[in-house]
């Protein structure tokens, strides 16, 4: 039941310029901690896009890659809604709470893979761009990005290093933490995530047996990639020169890159 004067979702974003979701998002988000809403006089803050909703560019891409419901889990039953507003709300924030777990995992995934490589680095003070995709050519990413070998069809210039069971594990857990798992506000990169915030959001939602199944089954795709992002607490992509125990590409050149863990030797 909705009391008092109320604004609708559109007129609020065309204000404020976010949805209701993105605002709850940004201050109040489950499992993240947020940074002061009131801020130092002094302090200047630098805006940060939020990654764009995946959307499937093939009938491949609306196929389930996830089958938990063939063994008995579910998500919850969904907080029921008299539906007063439903003319006014932003579907695309709001349609995956309705889909299935199967559903919204395999959305999950995907979603994850577009928003690393839209949050991929860019050289400090220069017009320039460590990854060679454009922004469509990000939107329509996929695991055959992170199956390719050829990392120059990918990257202006990166910093490889052969991955050990350890590292990739480490990596997955950054990305796809557990339901305790509490992201520091000065984090860079994550909570303008739309995979990361709609998974803390489902952690939320499941209990303990359905988040623990959960990681095990995403964790079984994310190690078959043949490269992946050296991810740590705070930072999606590491960027910086001269990493210990990273090669350059292209050989011969110095300075900072992103930095990946991969299971080959790349082709430049």
């Amino acid at each position: 039941m909705s009391h008092g004067p109320q604004i609708t979702q559109s007129a609020f974003k065309y204000f404020f310029g976010m949805t209701f979701q993105d605002v709850e998002d940004k201050y109040y988000s489950v499992g993240i901690d947020t940074e002061p809403i009131i801020r130092p006089p002094s302090y200047v803050t630098t805006k940060s896009q939020r990654t764009p909703r995946f959307h499937p560019w093939t009938e491949e891409e609306n196929t389930r890659i996830f089958s938990l419901e063939d063994r008995g889990f579910t998500l919850p039953p969904p907080d029921i809604d008299d539906g007063s507003d439903n003319d006014d709300m932003d579907i695309d924030d709001d349609e995956e709470e309705h889909l299935s777990l199967d559903d919204r995992l395999s959305v999950l995934w995907r979603q994850f893979l577009q928003d690393l490589m839209m949050k991929c680095p860019n050289p400090k003070g220069r017009n320039e761009s460590y990854c060679r995709l454009t922004i469509l050519e990000r939107s329509k990413v996929n695991e055959d990005v992170y199956m390719n070998k050829a990392l120059s069809e990918i990257f202006n210039a990166c910093q490889w290093k052969y991955a050990k069971t350890d590292d990739i594990e480490r990596a997955f857990n950054y990305y796809w933490p557990v339901k305790t798992h509490q992201l520091p506000h000065k984090s860079q990169g994550y909570r303008q995530c739309r995979w990361y915030q709609d998974w803390k959001r489902l952690m939320d939602e499941v209990n303990g047996a359905s988040a623990t199944i959960m990681r095990k089954e995403i964790w079984k795709r994310f190690k078959k990639l043949l490269w992946v992002p050296v991810g740590t607490s705070d930072k999606i992509w590491v960027s910086k020169g001269n990493g210990v125990g990273f090669e350059r590409l292209p050989r011969g050149s110095e300075g900072a890159a992103p930095q990946i863990y991969t299971w080959f030797d790349p082709l430049w």
